[in-house]
């Protein structure tokens, strides 16, 4: 079996067993299962590689929470594909351990072992940071490590981008104003032109004040 092929089928088994819980697979989508939660997207990605030692078809969980309105202010890119996750983490960085684990995915007590690690992790991480206010809350804070992937850049952009959201554009405006000052004068424009973009963006977005 190819590693589309088990990819496929092992979203399709998990699913399955979240449907109880309100998730689904995506259609045309054949790793990842959605539902809604609180202010977003619930998302479990199952990836799927092939060992190639033994040739056996490994499994692993990654998380992802999309707010789509997020999505909209953000850069386009990155951000673009309707499936982004706005933050996403690895399953495997939940764990007091941090060590990454992987499953057969041709054997049937597969399932159970990713169910278990969906209501130990996922669960959790879906209920807390599916909030906005929440989310914002970790980004102002900056301690490392986050408990979601996001580089620098990131962080002041989707950090601007839920200020703009809940109805704070001036301060979103403004933490993008001290990013773009100090850009000012490095060798490398992109970054400050790319700032500069999406403070226009969120000057013309129809946001609450």
């Amino acid at each position: 079996m190819s590693v589309k092929r088990a990819q496929k089928n092992i979203t399709i088994k998990l699913a399955e067993r979240l449907a109880g819980r309100g998730f689904r697979k995506v259609k045309g989508n054949d790793y990842t299962i959605v539902r809604p939660w609180n202010e977003a997207e619930a998302q479990i990605r199952c990836a799927v590689r092939k060992d190639e030692s033994s040739d056996i078809k490994l499994v692993a969980l990654g998380l992802g929470i999309r707010f789509e309105a997020m999505q909209e202010l953000l850069p386009p890119g990155a951000y673009a594909d309707s499936d982004t996750p706005t933050i996403g983490t690895s399953i495997d960085s939940l764990r007091g351990d941090q060590q990454s684990r992987e499953w057969d995915a041709g054997e049937p007590e597969t399932v159970d072992a990713l169910l278990g690690e969906v209501e130990t992790y996922a669960i959790p991480f879906f209920e807390r940071y599916s909030k906005l206010n929440e989310v914002l809350r970790i980004l102002q804070e900056n301690k490392r490590p986050y408990p979601f992937s996001m580089d620098a850049q990131e962080r002041i952009e989707k950090m601007a981008a839920i200020l703009v959201l809940i109805g704070r554009k001036d301060e979103g405006c403004a933490l993008l104003d001290d990013e773009i000052e100090r850009e000012k004068g490095k060798h490398f424009v992109g970054r400050r032109l790319r700032l500069q973009k999406l403070r226009e963006k969120f000057l013309n977005c129809e946001r609450p004040q």
